[in-house]
């Protein structure tokens, strides 16, 4: 725990630092795509039957320019996360579950372009914050009705973890750039209610459930 506040508070000093210096717009745009969201948990958990949920999500950026080569970027976002599980018994056949939440995110996040002449590939690294907007979960058991229920209340409305991606810049001859992205979402929040939480036994207190996600986004510079 004390390893990942140092982290978030050494990545929060940064962008403080890259927002108190002198910078200019340098545009805004759209971005949208794809989520490919499962749990990290810890302790590990073995043979659990886990594997990544595809949703999507999409929103705005602004960019502004700190240095010719380094751009401070916020990302407002609306994203869908999750999990997908699966579990095959030879005598009864496949279970499913899927969790499918959603969030509303803010990511600052620092872009380094690098040198590629007219394409601009670049990295970028920073932090994402999340509130949960909801959270719904869909079973799947052979020879039954799917059921889905609403578990928004088993989970913890804010989440917050690292960011770290690559992306293209292509300008176009109208004017503004396409841009192609894959980012990769580590929380670093527990985000599952434990009993002391809610005062129903919904898991295991020692184990903890942390958001793992990786987008791929293309979008529009203005």
């Amino acid at each position: 725990m004390k390893l990942k506040l140092a982290i978030v508070l050494g990545t929060s000093c940064l962008l403080a630092s890259a927002l108190g210096a002198p910078a200019s717009s340098s545009g805004m745009g759209l971005k949208g795509g794809l989520s490919m969201a499962q749990f990290a948990y810890d302790p590990d958990v073995e043979d659990a039957g886990l594997g990544r949920r595809t949703g999507g999500g999409g929103g705005l950026t602004l960019g502004y320019t700190l240095l010719p080569y380094l751009c401070l970027d916020i990302d407002g976002m609306y994203m869908m996360k999750g999990a997908h599980w699966e579990m095959t018994f030879e005598d009864e056949g496949t279970y499913e579950e899927d969790l499918k939440s959603s969030y509303a995110v803010l990511s600052p996040v620092l872009r380094l372009r690098l040198p590629g002449g007219a394409m601009a590939p670049y990295v970028l690294a920073g932090g994402e914050v999340g509130y949960l907007l909801s959270a719904k979960v869909k079973q799947s058991a052979p020879g039954e009705a799917d059921q889905e229920e609403d578990v928004k209340h088993d989970y913890e409305n804010f989440d917050y973890g690292l960011v770290a991606g690559a992306g293209l810049e292509i300008p176009i001859a109208t004017g503004g750039r396409v841009l192609i992205e894959a980012r990769y979402v580590r929380g670093l929040a527990d985000i599952g209610k434990h009993e002391e939480d809610t005062g129903d036994d919904v898991g295991d207190d020692e184990l903890k459930a942390m958001n793992d996600a990786i987008y791929v986004m293309a979008g529009f510079r203005f």
